[in-house]
Parts: C-alpha cells; structure tokens; sequence
C-alpha cells in the first residue's frame, strides 16, 4: 500500500531483463477516485499508468529494464483526483551479467 514517500526497491538488476514488482494503491475514502502517474521514462513503466478505482484498492505493476550499468533512482508523482499527490520512489542497481 502506497504512501507518499515509499520506496520500490528492485536490487540488483541485470542490464537488458526486465523486472516487475506490485504495488497496492488503496482509496480511503469513500466512493470512486482516479489516479495517473507521472510521465514515466526510459527505464519505469506503471501498468496501468492510469485509472479509476471503484473498489478500495487498485494494482499496479512497476516494470524496469535498463540497457546500460548504471546505479537508479527517481522519484515519480502518481496524481489522485481530489488534488491529492503522492510520491514513490524507484531504486535500482544495474549490473553486467558476469558470464564466462
């Protein structure tokens, strides 16, 4: 369950697969409420990036490849409607397979 401030740590991840994790988006209130991230980027995908929650809670898959080693870290703004804004942070260390 997401609050503004999490952290989606993914570890270690080699360059070029593609990693998911789940996070829970939960509406406290009552009624329905949408939500869209922010632009993602080359590296984090949300699926959905948008939607209307109807039930108490919504899953959202983060996905994360990379190409290049490179040590990742970006914070992303899901906006809610109601003018509320939350904040989750994506981490990750990419490295280079060591195949012999």
């Amino acid at each position: 369950i997401i609050d503004s401030g999490n952290v989606v740590d993914f570890g270690f991840v080699h360059q070029g697969v593609r990693e998911t994790k789940t996070i829970v988006l939960k509406n406290t209130k009552p009624g329905i409420t949408a939500f869209k991230f922010e632009n993602e980027d080359n590296f984090v995908r949300f699926e959905p990036g948008q939607d209307v929650v109807d039930q108490r809670k919504a899953n959202v898959l983060v996905h994360f490849k990379s190409g290049v080693n490179l040590k990742f870290e970006k914070t992303f703004k899901i906006f809610v409607r109601g003018g509320n804004t939350l904040e989750i942070t994506i981490k990750a260390n990419v490295i280079v397979p060591d195949v012999r």
